[in-house]
């Protein structure tokens, strides 16, 4: 007779207890890089969109005018302010001729930034384009760059429409800058803190509106606040 060898029933439920928590520690971490993944190139996309816009807005900035506009009534609107019916509204140089027009047109273009609700009318090509979620909808906005195809608007005129931005939280402008009086340098005013509304609302008869800076906050879910800071021409307000 020959002893017979094997597992006992308390073995094997060792053992398929052991390679049941190997399956699911395996699934869950599985679960967690095909997530990690996701959230990555998400924030990566959302990243990239987020400079392309950082672009649109610098090379406008950068090009800043001082010239005012009128309307159809002969109301005027200033060089750039963030105190009309948009985030900011202003007139910028190096506007293009196009090559094949015999038309002798100005160089300068005013352009306005503003944000609006992704439930509104003026998001759904957002909302049609980078597949924007029901719940996005309501809690965020799209960024809006606005383009008007004559400097003084004419009434009844529409500004072209440019998205660069499906999904944001908040978007603020800031200023720093000066006010000079070159009749009488007292009058000056002179301050490196940052200022929530441009221009400001005294501003001494002859005084030349120095505008140096302006800063950008943008609010993203994804990539949190973001700050930028642009440089403007010193010689746009000056005449």
């Amino acid at each position: 007779m020959h002893k017979q060898t094997g597992f006992t029933l308390l073995e094997v439920l060792l053992a398929i207890t052991i390679t049941a928590f190997i399956g699911v520690g395996s699934t869950q971490l599985l679960s967690s890089i095909i997530e990690t993944k996701s959230a990555t190139e998400s924030r990566g996309l959302s990243f990239k969109v987020t400079q392309r816009a950082d672009l649109w807005i610098k090379r406008d900035l950068w090009q800043i005018a001082g010239r005012e506009t009128y309307d159809s009534l002969g109301g005027r609107s200033k060089a750039l302010s963030n105190q009309t019916d948009y985030t900011l509204e202003f007139t910028r140089s190096g506007l293009a001729t196009h090559p094949f027009s015999k038309t002798a047109n100005s160089n300068l273009q005013r352009i306005a930034y503003d944000i609006q609700p992704l439930n509104t009318e003026a998001c759904e090509l957002a909302e049609t384009s980078f597949h924007v979620s029901d719940n996005q909808r309501n809690d965020n906005y799209c960024l809006i760059r606005l383009i008007w195809p004559a400097l003084d608007n004419i009434e009844g005129t529409e500004p072209l429409q440019q998205i660069l931005l499906d999904e944001i939280t908040e978007l603020k402008f800031q200023f720093r800058g000066q006010i000079i009086d070159p009749t009488n340098p007292e009058n000056s005013i002179r301050s490196n803190d940052w200022q929530d509304s441009w221009p400001p609302m005294y501003v001494p008869a002859g005084g030349i509106v120095d505008l140096a800076q302006i800063k950008m906050i943008l609010t993203l879910p994804k990539l949190g606040e973001i700050e930028r800071i642009y440089e403007v021409p010193r010689y746009a307000f000056q005449q």
